[in-house]
């Protein structure tokens, strides 16, 4: 009995003062959303409710509805999540940039650097399984353009608000 009660607290101690493993990687597929059309993404929990995006959208020219076979478009989602929330439901408040790589048949090729923030719903449980997003992401008028010939900084005139939906795998 002297032998038993030291053991049980020894159990009972270790056993409660394990911290929460959580699962790191989240791979998903975003329609709409911060690609643009659609973007495949790998996400990587730094903490609980801290993470980092990385997307790729490759849209070739033959998928272009305006008839324009020129120029095939690779983009390229980097964003930085911020998570409210405690179980499996939080709140997403992001911002990061959309690098759109322009390749040309006839010109050269261009790159344009757009500054995003999106706001969204998401379930997830840290134990890893089912991930699901759903928000509305903010594209801010103002471009830094690249290309062979000159860096042009510009802003445009319209904010651009796009919905986006995603689901994936929590691993």
């Amino acid at each position: 009995m002297k032998l038993f009660i030291p053991l049980l607290l020894f159990i009972t101690t270790t056993a409660c003062c394990q911290p929460l493993v959580y699962k790191k990687y989240i791979v998903y597929v975003e329609l709409l959303g911060a690609g643009d059309p659609y973007s495949l993404n790998v996400e990587y929990l730094i903490r609980p409710n801290h993470s980092l995006r990385l997307g790729g959208c490759w849209f070739p020219e033959k998928w272009r509805l305006d008839g324009v076979q020129e120029r095939t478009y690779l983009n390229l989602p980097l964003t930085y999540q911020y998570l409210i929330g405690k179980n499996n439901h939080k709140l997403e408040c992001s911002g990061g940039i959309l690098n759109t790589y322009t390749i040309y048949s006839k010109f050269p090729n261009h790159l344009q650097i757009t500054p995003q923030f999106a706001l969204a719903y998401r379930f997830q449980k840290n134990t890893g399984g089912l991930f699901f997003r759903s928000g509305l992401h903010l594209f801010v008028p103002v471009y830094l353009s690249i290309d062979r010939y000159e860096t042009l900084f510009y802003s445009g005139n319209h904010w651009r608000l796009w919905p986006g939906i995603a689901a994936g795998w929590q691993f």
